[in-house]
């Protein structure tokens, strides 16, 4: 995928277990994997609504002086942040392969929105990443991947 790519390192010991169980089970992991994708989408496209980066902490206000332009242009949520019409947050795609999910946005202003610009006076945005929340409901579909596989044989 061209646009942003950050490498996510999960932290939360139930789906550090849960995938490296995947893993080592010899089970092929995609339908897993596609539905921790759409997972994901959801989660993404709802920090868009509660405007906030994955570790729930709430992105920089918009300057005043974009502010007011973004009003004279925008006549409905203008005060939302990384909102103008609605392209960055319904761009997020996932592509699951067999053992690995790649996930983000296609757009390449992306990564200037999510890491900043200070030369342009745009301040660090994070809105890519894995929330706690995010690594609880990938251990969970991880989990009911593996029952399922192992009931099923």
């Amino acid at each position: 995928m061209a646009g942003l790519n950050i490498t996510v390192e999960v932290t939360e010991r139930g789906a550090i277990l849960a995938l490296n169980r995947l893993l080592e089970s010899g089970l092929r992991p995609r339908p897993a994997l596609i539905q921790i994708g759409e997972r994901l989408i959801e989660s993404h496209e709802r920090r868009f609504v509660e405007q906030k980066d994955p570790q729930g902490q709430p992105w920089k206000p918009l300057s005043r002086e974009y502010l007011e332009s973004k009003r004279k242009r925008q006549s409905r949520g203008p005060d939302l942040i990384l909102v103008l019409n609605r392209y960055l947050a319904s761009t997020f795609r996932y592509a699951a392969g067999e053992d690995e999910l790649l996930f983000g946005t296609d757009r390449q202003y992306a990564a200037v929105q999510h890491f900043g610009n200070p030369a342009r006076n745009i301040p660090a945005r994070p809105f890519l990443g894995i929330s706690r929340e995010d690594e609880t409901v990938i251990g969970g579909v991880v989990e009911d991947f593996l029952n399922r596989s192992f009931k099923g044989s």
